[in-house]
């Protein structure tokens, strides 16, 4: 039985209108387009956002500055401006004011209602908040005793500290003018003693904790001005109660151990010098060969 023949399908061009969408025509060669579409659409998107984020950050940062300066009259600070919200600074990624800058706020405001004289001037720095008091408003010349008005002065002072659990660093400077008396020997003396004048008004008569105080003496070493004026050495003059943004470190530390001596022979640093021999004592002269003293008649 011979088989029937079989028959053989028509080709299907790839440009007929038969063709079913394979790979090789144009509708298919152009597919690519659609997920580099995507891509190129999802990057876009993903830019924007990006940019929508940190835009809004800027903004809550300006609208923070123009606050902080609103506060203090128009008066200069500083912090630093261009630092982005929750960077390592004084607000420390709070949404509003920290209990540092409510204290710094609530002083400019006391000098700005006449509550403090005009020689009391705050900042904010990397140490913290620094409340800086002339000399002329705390002590007479040359004396380390707090005047009168001196105690109104701190005692507003203390009612702010009074809120903060800040560690705080009493530190007396004095200008570069020698002083050298029975009670103070040197500048020295007399800024240290100032300092402590002021510790011992704010937690005897204040009644804020001793604990939270540290006295500094710092002379005439740290000045705000050249000493070359007779203003600028009043303002050097002055008295820094640093309220202190961190915990000071006031440990004795890890005690160091002497290195093992070689031998039997001590070890001694090079810049000290062997002591000097002692001088041979002179011989005493024999009873025999002492003359006699004459007598006289």
């Amino acid at each position: 039985m011979t088989p029937a023949p079989v028959k053989s399908l028509p080709r299907r061009s790839g440009n007929g209108g038969h063709g079913g969408g394979g790979g090789h025509d144009n509708t298919g060669a152009m597919r690519w387009l659609l997920t580099y579409a995507d891509l190129i659409t999802l990057l876009m998107v993903f830019f924007v956002v990006m940019y929508s984020i940190s835009t809004v950050q800027a903004q809550k940062w300006a609208q923070v500055a123009s606050s902080l300066k609103a506060s203090f009259y128009g008066g200069t600070s500083a912090i630093d401006l261009n630092n982005p919200p929750g960077a390592p600074g004084i607000t420390g990624g709070q949404s509003g004011p920290s209990p540092l800058e409510q204290a710094g706020q609530a002083i400019a405001g006391a000098i700005a209602s006449d509550k403090l004289p005009q020689g009391v001037a705050v900042y904010y720095g990397e140490r913290g908040l620094t409340i800086s008091v002339e000399g002329s408003l705390l002590f007479p010349g040359g004396q380390a005793y707090l005047t009168p008005e001196a105690r109104k002065v701190l005692i507003v002072i203390a009612g702010v500290l009074a809120g903060l659990p800040n560690k705080i660093s009493v530190e007396g400077h004095t200008d570069n003018y020698p002083i050298h008396n029975a009670q103070f020997p040197s500048n020295w003396d007399l800024s240290v003693a100032r300092a402590v004048a002021v510790v011992r008004f704010l937690t005897e008569d204040a009644g804020l904790k001793p604990d939270r105080f540290i006295a500094v003496g710092r002379a005439q070493w740290d000045p705000l001005y050249p000493n070359d004026t007779p203003a600028d050495r009043a303002k050097n003059r002055r008295v820094d109660l640093v309220v202190l943004r961190g915990e000071p470190d006031t440990s004795v530390g890890t005690p160091v151990e002497a290195p093992a001596p070689a031998g039997n022979q001590l070890p001694i640093p090079p810049s000290v010098a062997p002591p000097l021999p002692l001088p041979a004592p002179s011989p005493r002269p024999s009873p025999s060969s002492q003359v006699p003293a004459p007598v006289s008649p």
